[in-house]
């Protein structure tokens, strides 16, 4: 169980600091997209644009360093939450927005496939959240050689991790730059529809 706990920080880790680091360099693009999902105030996109990305820096610093790892886990299942019930209202609506997950990496329309993947990331966060501080940090398995195993890891986890979200970027490049242009299009042809 140790290793699965191990596992899921280090995946847990990697996404968020991928999402936080994507989302800082375009904060107000950001706002605008949390705004489209009709569920806050613009003032309260505005500061969730900007909170959001250092809230999920801290997860991601907390999980990879193996401290408070159980409340960066309750943190990390109730932002998850959050985000499942914001992508099912979205599609509950037939609101036609995009999941700005990863900021300028790459954008996809909300589905049930960002459901899905939110879910899986919500049962690593709440493994964590279960299974506490007692789980080795990553200093920790580094200055230890009998936990060499942690290293493998560590190494394997971080490469795989990098490895499926250059794959979905490359897989998604071509439309990446266009999300932007199909949303607005797509949004304007749904509103003549009705």
């Amino acid at each position: 169980m140790e290793g699965i706990v191990f596992v899921a920080r280090l995946v847990l880790g990697s996404v968020f600091l991928m999402a936080s680091l994507t989302k800082m360099p375009r904060i107000e693009s950001f706002s605008s997209e949390i705004q489209q999902y009709k569920i806050l105030p613009p003032f309260a996109a505005r500061l969730t644009a900007r909170v959001l990305p250092l809230v999920e820096l801290t997860l991601a610093l907390a999980f990879l360093s193996g401290s408070f790892t159980q409340v960066a886990g309750l943190a990390a299942a109730i932002l998850m939450t959050t985000f499942i019930l914001a992508a099912a209202s979205a599609i509950r609506r037939n609101l036609y927005v995009g999941c700005a997950c990863f900021g300028l990496l790459f954008r996809m329309p909300i589905s049930h496939r960002t459901i899905g993947r939110d879910i899986v990331l919500l049962v690593m966060a709440a493994v964590v959240f279960l299974k506490g501080p007692a789980v080795p940090s990553i200093v920790d398995a580094l200055s230890d050689f009998s936990s060499l195993w942690h290293l493998s890891l560590l190494v394997i986890t971080a490469l795989a991790t990098s490895a499926c979200l250059w794959a979905v970027y490359l897989t998604n490049r071509g439309r990446v730059f266009l999300a932007e242009k199909n949303l607005q299009l797509v949004e304007f042809a749904a509103s003549n529809v009705r």
